[in-house]
């Protein structure tokens, strides 16, 4: 029986540290980007500002192209080798569809006693040709494209503050919640 209890103990352990999210970033210079996602940049946003970031994650290394364009912020994330991944445009929640959004509120609402959504994102990853192509023009192929939304959350469950990750459908569908390991929210204000 004892055996029993350690290893309930340690698969509950394990599980639940793999729900959560250690994500760092560090600025990096444009010099020691690869040629391949300066190419992608270049071509979709000529003569904008962009900041390169050197992201450190759960799953290893990423790069990722930062930047505001006409008010929207932008981010393009590449592997290592500079190879496209995906890209995140942020957008307010009243740019969702009004029953998907419902259907965020409503998840959200029933996980925490009080919730703050600090960002929206919509996600594209998939075919580097077709997602661009959609970015740029509205049309493409989107059965080559993945699409949802990625939403961080601080939110006051029980006395708690914790920062969330959440992943939804483009249909307000929930997909997966991840902690945010590196934020601080000790001082946070609702």
């Amino acid at each position: 029986m004892k055996y029993y209890f350690i290893f309930l103990f340690f698969f509950i352990t394990v599980a639940s540290s793999a729900q959560e999210k250690v994500e760092m970033e560090y600025p990096i210079s444009h010099k020691n980007v690869p040629d391949t996602a300066k190419k992608v940049i270049c071509e979709l946003f000529p003569g904008e500002k962009v900041k390169w970031i050197l992201e450190r994650n759960n799953s290893g290394d990423n790069l990722e192209a930062k930047l505001k364009v006409n008010k929207t912020r932008i981010s393009i994330e590449f592997d290592r080798n500079g190879f496209f991944e995906d890209l995140e445009v942020e957008l307010p929640l009243s740019d969702v569809e009004k029953e998907a959004a419902n259907k965020i509120k409503s998840k959200l609402e029933s996980d925490f006693d009080r919730f703050k959504i600090k960002k929206i994102q919509h996600h594209y990853s998939g075919n580097q040709v077709e997602v661009l192509k959609l970015y740029q023009t509205g049309v493409a192929r989107l059965r080559f494209i993945s699409q949802r939304f990625e939403i961080v959350v601080y939110g006051i469950k029980d006395k708690k503050i914790n920062s969330y990750e959440y992943l939804f459908s483009l249909e307000g569908d929930f997909g997966e919640r991840l902690i945010n390991a590196e934020e601080n929210t000790d001082n946070l204000l609702f």
